[in-house]
């Protein structure tokens, strides 16, 4: 143990340092030169263990307008954003629950009123919500683009798009020529089919064709 005359407190061990109290009171550990109250530096293993037998560790982030807890109980982590319960957890199946403290799948929103999940971009960028698996992972999208149209694809192609007017497209990415129908459809080889079938008529449901 000892002071240098830049007025630093250092503590040495086997004849290393192993932490450093700044002359402006910040303090190091595995660092001489500390940025800021707390910092941690290891080559190899740059760890920070909270540990209490039997019940919760917490730590504690905030000022005087409120406070934030990060704490983990029985494996699982849980923020808590100005002290209010399970805002955000982890849990030890590596699941994440925003407002529920049990989530019961990768993602899990839950609210006790309405629930929102917005996707938003730049403006003049569009926005996308790929769905696939490790193979494909975009075959399945939505997609709201620049020109205020929201498209639908599967197998990585677009099947319908409801265009900024409200026109629903079926086939089609535009319009038809001198068409304003409020649904349009088409198909490759040329025909448009439009089946309505009625439940419990499964014989000769009745079709229109184009």
């Amino acid at each position: 143990i000892g002071t240098e005359t830049s007025h630093d407190f250092v503590l040495l061990t086997s004849n290393g340092e192993r932490m450093r109290i700044k002359a402006d009171g910040n303090v190091g550990i595995g660092t001489s030169s500390p940025d800021n109250i707390l910092h941690l530096e290891s080559a190899s293993n740059p760890y920070l263990q909270l540990e209490k037998v039997g019940t919760s560790s917490k730590v504690f982030v905030g000022n005087a307008s409120g406070e934030a807890i990060l704490e983990s109980t029985g494996g699982a982590i849980k923020l808590k954003p100005n002290g209010r319960s399970d805002d955000f957890v982890l849990s030890t199946s590596g699941l994440l629950g925003i407002g529920t403290a049990s989530p019961a799948t990768k993602l899990h929103v839950s609210s006790s009123g309405d629930t929102i999940v917005r996707v938003t971009s730049a403006d003049g960028n569009a926005a996308f919500l790929d769905l696939g698996d490790a193979s494909d992972p975009d075959g399945g999208r939505i997609h709201y683009d620049t020109g205020s149209n929201l498209v639908f694809n599967t197998a990585s192609s677009e099947r319908l798009r409801i265009d900024s007017s409200g026109l629903v497209l079926v086939g089609l990415s535009s319009t038809l020529p001198s068409n304003n129908a409020k649904l349009q459809v088409a198909h490759t080889d040329g025909n448009a089919d439009i089946i309505v079938h009625r439940a419990g008529n499964n014989a000769n449901p009745p079709g229109l064709n184009s």
